[in-house]
């Protein structure tokens, strides 16, 4: 029985996130034939509650899981982090000083001297000792896709991917095998970064680009050998049983074509004045949802990811927007825990248009052939992957929302509506083919 653990973390309130780990997994099962592999994910979370909550989907999916060596320092007070979205000066002095900790301690466990490797293991939980005794004992270690390498020069970038990088130096530290599946990275704007991300790059089997701009960024800037490959999530499968109606009952009643929405509390690190920005952001789409009311649709907001911090917390961004509409103004909440991502998908389906911060909405409803505009954020995958598909005049940098854009934007869509359409089933049919690839190149590695 072959053993393989999948990293960073398994966050079944991210449908995009909780996409990712459930492909991955199919991916490995297709590798070693499920009955000969015995798989492992991280769960996330940071009290009993969360943890309980953002996990039980993905045990009734018949996942085993365990706990993080080390966790997200934002990620360790309850109130701070389910309710509260910015980093006041105490927050950060407490964020830093468990980071500063667990970077200790971690040190310690990545240090070839057996004798420092058992000080570190001393210091763990007895959960997350656990967890080290399966890294060292798994036969191979996938990293799950994502966006999460990549820093933008704040210290608090370098961490956050050295947090979320750290299972994988601990693999190599064993000299296990890492197959990093479809990821996007950079830009590394600080030479710390670019540095620790070639050496461990560097030093795994098999990575892989999710588009274009990280495919050339690894291999023009990093010297990465590396392959391309489509995000996970556009092999997601149709596996809902839910019944729509339940959740878009005003919706469909209306008759009219539906809009779906995502948004999420994003507070614009790099402005000058991050809050007005946010401010101006929910206005924006507040507007927005007018315009759109106006020209005959029904609008629906969707809470993709609804943890587990509150800057993970999409419920919070649609709060703030309904709280500026009007009583006439035609629209849909659409917030459930118990929803996972083929559910999700599934509810996307239904609606005419798309307009998605969160990308794996955008991937999701794309899945089901509805034309759709991306909120761009984060690193490359926004600009990356609609830039693959034919798409860049449908991205919107989040900085740069206004209603104008949005409705601009919005109207160039309903004018490509048809040849959008012919795209994304142009595109399904090189997906089967792209996957096969991947697994076969990935068979002589295992």
């Amino acid at each position: 029985m072959k053993k393989v653990l999948i990293i960073p973390s398994n966050t079944d309130l991210n449908r995009g996130d909780q996409a990712l780990v459930w492909e991955t997994k199919r991916i490995i099962e297709d590798l070693y034939s499920p009955e000969n592999v015995e798989i492992t994910a991280i769960e996330s979370g940071f009290n009993f509650e969360i943890v309980k909550r953002q996990s039980y989907q993905s045990l009734e999916q018949g996942y085993s899981l365990c706990s993080p060596i080390i966790k997200h320092p934002g990620r360790h007070w309850t109130k701070d982090s389910s309710e509260h979205v910015g980093n006041g000066i105490s927050r950060m002095f407490k964020w830093g000083l468990v980071a500063l900790l667990d970077f200790s301690k971690s040190i310690l466990l990545l240090s070839r001297c057996k004798f420092i490797n058992r000080i570190g293991a001393a210091l763990l939980t007895d959960k997350a000792r656990y967890t080290l005794r399966l890294i060292q004992d798994a036969d191979s270690i996938f990293v799950k896709g994502g966006g999460f390498i990549h820093a933008f020069g704040k210290i608090t970038d370098t961490y956050q991917m050295y947090y979320s990088t750290f299972s994988m130096l601990l693999a190599k530290r064993y000299d296990k095998k890492v197959f990093i599946m479809p990821n996007s990275f950079g830009p590394l704007n600080d030479k710390i970064s670019r540095h620790f991300i070639t050496k461990l790059l560097s030093r795994c089997e098999f990575v892989a680009a999710r588009e274009d701009i990280s495919f050339r960024y690894l291999q023009e800037n990093l010297k990465i050998p590396c392959v391309k490959y489509p995000d996970l999530g556009y092999y997601l499968e149709d596996k809902s049983g839910i019944n729509e109606e339940k959740y878009l009952r005003k919706a469909i009643l209306s008759g009219r074509p539906i809009v779906g929405i995502t948004l999420r509390p994003w507070r614009f690190p790099d402005a000058t004045n991050p809050e007005e920005k946010y401010k101006s952001y929910i206005t924006s789409f507040v507007e927005f949802i007018r315009y759109l009311n106006n020209k005959g649709y029904y609008v629906c907001l969707f809470a993709h990811t609804l943890g587990p911090s509150a800057h993970e917390n999409d419920a919070l961004a649609i709060k703030d927007v309904a709280s500026k509409l009007d009583k006439n103004n035609d629209y849909e909440i659409v917030k459930d825990y118990q929803l996972n991502c083929y559910d999700m998908m599934k509810l996307y389906s239904r609606c005419t248009y798309f307009i998605g911060t969160r990308f794996h909405s955008v991937i999701f409803a794309q899945n089901q052939n509805v034309p759709t505009i991306a909120i761009s954020y984060g690193g490359n995958k926004g600009n990356g992957i609609m830039g693959d598909l034919g798409f860049s005049e449908f991205v919107i940098s989040i900085s740069s929302v206004n209603t104008a854009t949005l409705s601009s934007t919005f109207e160039k869509l309903e004018q490509s509506s048809r040849t959008y359409k012919e795209a994304l089933i142009a595109h399904k049919t090189k997906l089967l083919k792209a996957r096969e690839s991947m697994i076969q190149a990935l068979k002589p590695l295992i």
